[in-house]
């Protein structure tokens, strides 16, 4: 539970659908959107505006933590998690429409998935979810690295319809 006007932060927005979402699910919530493309910050401030939620939606260009300032309840995260191998293997209308860069999790899928909650206790407030899109086999080291590497508490790995793991949660002390 999120107590009253939270503050959330949403790293490698894309085309802001997350932002989006948190922002029509909570509207006292205050979402800070960042990307380091321009050309996905275009396209998200696009649909922000179309949907009217400029005023509690910023977006800013910046590599996940780097134009963060301050503390949030919820940080939210869809990043890269395909490891470098598997590349080739996606459907084509993947590769030739996603950029690589928002594909390519590195060789095991987790480059930018460790980053993301090695840092993340910093910018979150005692008792603040982290919650970050992974791929399938991924969970049992991610919760490894949470709790052992970051210090995250009540971690969780979410399953999507297809059984396959999807989501990873934890709360900050």
């Amino acid at each position: 539970t999120l107590p009253p006007r939270p503050k959330a932060l949403d790293l490698g927005t894309g085309t802001g659908a997350l932002a989006i979402a948190i922002a029509r699910a909570r509207p006292d919530i205050k979402v800070l959107a960042v990307d380091r493309s321009q050309k996905a910050l275009s396209c998200a401030a696009w649909n922000v505006r179309s949907l009217g939620l400029a005023d509690r939606i910023e977006l800013r260009r910046s590599s996940w933590f780097s134009a963060a300032d301050g503390k949030f309840h919820l940080i939210v995260a869809n990043p890269p998690y395909i490891p470098r191998k598997a590349l080739p293997r996606l459907p084509r209308e993947v590769r030739n429409f996603d950029p690589r860069s928002a594909l390519d999790g590195g060789e095991g899928g987790l480059r930018a998935i460790k980053h993301i909650v090695a840092h993340a206790p910093r910018y979150l407030h005692q008792g603040g979810w982290l919650l970050i899109e992974i791929g399938d086999g991924q969970g049992k080291e991610v919760v490894r690295f949470a709790l052992e590497g970051a210090g995250l508490v009540e971690t969780e790995v979410e399953r999507d319809l297809a059984g396959k793991e999807r989501f990873f949660l934890a709360r900050c002390r």
